[in-house]
């Protein structure tokens, strides 16, 4: 989730950054920010391994990673 912001609410997000590998959902004032709320919260709850887990692990891991 790295486009959530608080203005995701009243203006659509400027995506020309994002990479192009998957649809791009629609944007609709309010709920988009709503459901993209909820799926970042929902993501928090995932098993290890699974999903987007940003925690503090992450930075102490990246000296392992090649």
């Amino acid at each position: 989730m790295v486009w959530w912001s608080p203005a995701l609410a009243t203006q659509k997000p400027d995506l020309s950054r994002a990479v192009q590998d998957a649809p791009i959902p629609q944007w609709i004032p309010g709920v988009t920010f709503l459901q993209t709320t909820v799926d970042t919260l929902g993501s928090l709850g995932v098993p290890a391994g699974h999903g987007h887990r940003y925690g503090t692990d992450q930075g102490t891991a990246l000296r392992t990673c090649s």
